[in-house]
C-alpha cells in the first residue's frame, strides 16, 4: 500500500503521527489497515425480517453498518431507532465479518446469517423481539 494511501487513511482516522506508527508497528491492526480498500467497498446490512411487540424495530427496515463501524439507517423515515439490546446482537456478527475482509476474505454475496435480539418477549418476561439477517453487499 502507498504512503499517500496511508496518509489519507491517518487523516481519516484523524490519527497523530505517533498513532499512525504504533498502528503500522501492530501487525493485526495493520493488516486490518490494509484492508481498508476492501472493507470500504462493502456494507454489512442487517435488515430485520420479523419484529414482534417491538418499540424499535420494524419489519423491512435495513440498517447499514459501515467498515468502520458506524450504522446508519438506508432510506428511512425520520424517527428510525436501533435499540441497545439489537446493537449487542449484532456485534459479534459484524465483527466476523469485518475479521474476514480483515484476512483477505470478501463475503461479499457469501454470508447470510440470522440473529435473534436477546429481549425474550412478553410471554417470557420481556417486551418485544426483532430477528435481523445479515448480509454483506
Amino acid at each position: 500500500m502507498g504512503t499517500e494511501m496511508w496518509q489519507k487513511m491517518q487523516q481519516g482516522m484523524g490519527y497523530s503521527d505517533e498513532e499512525m506508527a504504533k498502528v503500522m508497528a501492530d501487525p493485526h491492526r495493520r493488516g486490518v489497515m490494509e484492508a481498508g480498500p476492501l472493507m470500504v467497498r462493502r456494507k454489512i446490512v442487517a435488515e430485520v425480517v420479523d419484529a414482534h411487540t417491538c418499540a424499535a424495530h420494524k419489519a423491512g427496515t435495513r440498517y447499514i453498518i459501515r467498515a468502520n463501524g458506524v450504522i446508519r439507517m438506508e432510506d428511512q423515515a425520520p424517527g428510525t431507532t436501533m435499540c441497545l439490546s439489537a446493537l449487542a446482537a449484532l456485534a459479534p456478527t459484524t465483527q466476523v465479518i469485518f475479521d474476514r475482509c480483515a484476512q483477505g476474505q470478501d463475503p461479499k454475496g457469501n454470508f447470510t446469517y440470522h440473529v435473534h435480539c436477546p429481549d425474550t418477549g412478553p410471554d417470557c418476561g420481556g417486551f418485544g423481539t426483532a430477528l435481523f439477517k445479515i448480509t454483506v453487499e
